[in-house]
């Protein structure tokens, strides 16, 4: 986690290098809880979760505790907003990172779980080629629920689109970016 927004300030806060019963024990080695870190309301922090995994099912969770001693796990997906690596700008190597992101193609949602209590989430988008895309939005079944961009896009350069949750049962749904080269899909969680 990082003080601020930058990355290049991150330490590691915590880790666990055994295994976990699941992705809730929170509690089985001492390694895995910070020391208390003090969040400023309004401030952005970078926050970073890396998982190697060597055998047995995978999966990666990071809670908190807030002020009033609640318990989140993990950290909802509202309180969560992906890193965008070309926003930053420090180094070279921030932009070789940048050129590099710039040049997939990738679909993110957030936040992700959506709530009734947020009604919209963001989809972002960028594509590696320029050429026409189309973003919709499928229920598991595959059945499209509504078209959120039908266009061109230019490659590398991001887009974002607003999906409205009204509408929307509770539910997994796919968002699903359609190029001429590439299908690329993300889920989304609705809960009221």
């Amino acid at each position: 986690m990082s003080t601020d927004a930058d990355p290049a300030r991150k330490v590691r806060i915590a880790s666990c290098s055994g295994w976990t019963s699941s992705n809730r024990d929170f509690t089985r080695y001492p390694s895995q809880k910070s020391a208390t870190i003090q969040l400023q309301a309004g401030q952005r922090y970078y926050i970073e979760a890396l998982h190697k995994q060597n055998w047995g099912p995978g999966y990666l969770a990071v809670a908190w505790t807030l002020p009033d001693g609640t318990r989140q796990e993990p950290i909802p997906g509202a309180n969560l907003i992906p890193y965008n690596v070309s926003a930053s700008t420090s180094s070279a190597a921030t932009e070789g990172a940048n050129a590099a992101s710039a040049l997939r193609t990738a679909v993110t949602v957030y936040p992700n779980p959506l709530t009734g209590r947020d009604n919209r989430a963001t989809v972002e988008f960028r594509v590696e080629k320029s050429g026409p895309v189309t973003l919709s939005l499928f229920s598991l079944q595959g059945q499209r629920i509504r078209t959120l961009y039908t266009g061109t896009a230019e490659a590398g350069a991001a887009r974002t689109v607003a999906l409205e949750a009204a509408g929307l049962a509770e539910g997994v749904y796919l968002v699903r970016l359609v190029t001429p080269t590439k299908v690329v899909t993300q889920k989304l969680l609705y809960t009221r």
